[in-house]
């Protein structure tokens, strides 16, 4: 897996996590990326040639990764690798064939632009493969005892849901969340008697869902905690996953007034996560 750091408390967070997991999605990438300052991009004075200083920042970058990964098992990592470039492109351009990309929630600032924060937005909806958003205080157990997937019936949604089964233990807990609005369905508050029409519609759609994932992957329904709330989805998704090792989404879902998960959605939940959130492609290459 390709882990995105940049030496702040949100990499080393990513970093930690991977170490954690990394029996379960392979050796550790690192990754670090630079940018030539500002008056090295800018056009000189008349007469004065002034070279930027792209050896001695390459370097500087490569040090700084050196000794952010002093602590980690040599045998976890493999070569890590230092670029010029913008830290989002370049992430998913390294990660094109990983199990999984890592990266932090908060980097080093705006001017620095090498990692994180609106970095992990731009990887979450680029990468062909999953992501996972670490925040600073994330779960400290190696094993995901509670997982909880937003669904609303979109491509992305149902992979999301099989990333979920795939890789929950046979003592986790899978929780299956499929939240509505008449808001979002009808695009005003809707009158009180279609409350329970929008339930039902909602209720069959899981069902649909729920069956088609059974069925791919021969577990039993039991195996999965379903439910149907009513409520924006990304406050609903926030409660239920509070106390749980992971929270499962597709980068994308359904448009228009069926747009009840995810595209934005999944932005909101990215930029502020309370735990460790997995971004899951519409398509992926199978690993």
């Amino acid at each position: 897996m390709v882990v995105g750091l940049d030496g702040s408390p949100g990499s080393d967070a990513a970093l930690a996590w991977a170490v954690r997991h990394s029996d379960v999605f392979g050796n550790i990438k690192p990754v670090s990326t630079w940018l030539l300052p500002w008056w090295a991009s800018g056009v000189a004075s008349p007469g004065v040639y002034s070279p930027p200083p792209t050896v001695e920042l390459q370097l500087q970058a490569e040090a700084e990764l050196d000794q952010q990964l002093a602590s980690v098992d040599s045998s976890l990592l493999m070569a890590p690798v230092v670029v010029h470039g913008r830290a989002g492109k370049s992430l998913v351009e390294i990660g094109a064939d990983a199990s999984l990309i890592v990266v932090g929630t908060r980097g080093r600032g705006a001017l620095a632009d090498t990692l994180l924060g609106s970095v992990s937005t731009y990887v979450a909806s680029h990468a062909p493969c999953p992501v996972a958003i670490i925040p600073e205080k994330a779960p400290t157990g190696h094993t995901f005892q509670k997982i909880v997937v937003g669904i609303d019936g979109s491509e992305s949604s149902n992979r999301a849901l099989d990333w979920a089964i795939e890789h929950a233990g046979d003592d986790s807990d899978i929780v299956v969340i499929h939240s509505w609005s008449p808001i979002t369905a009808s695009g005003f508050d809707a009158p009180i008697d279609l409350t329970s029409q929008l339930q039902e519609t909602a209720e069959r759609l899981t069902e649909r869902v729920i069956a088609d994932a059974v069925e791919r992957h021969g577990i039993t329904s039991t195996r999965l905690d379903v439910r149907t709330e009513m409520g924006d989805a990304r406050n609903v998704l926030r409660k239920a996953a509070s106390d749980a090792d992971l929270l499962v989404v597709g980068a994308k879902g359904h448009r228009g007034v069926a747009h009840l998960l995810l595209g934005s959605v999944t932005t909101g939940l990215v930029h502020q996560p309370i735990t460790p959130v997995i971004v899951v492609p519409v398509r992926q290459e199978q690993s």
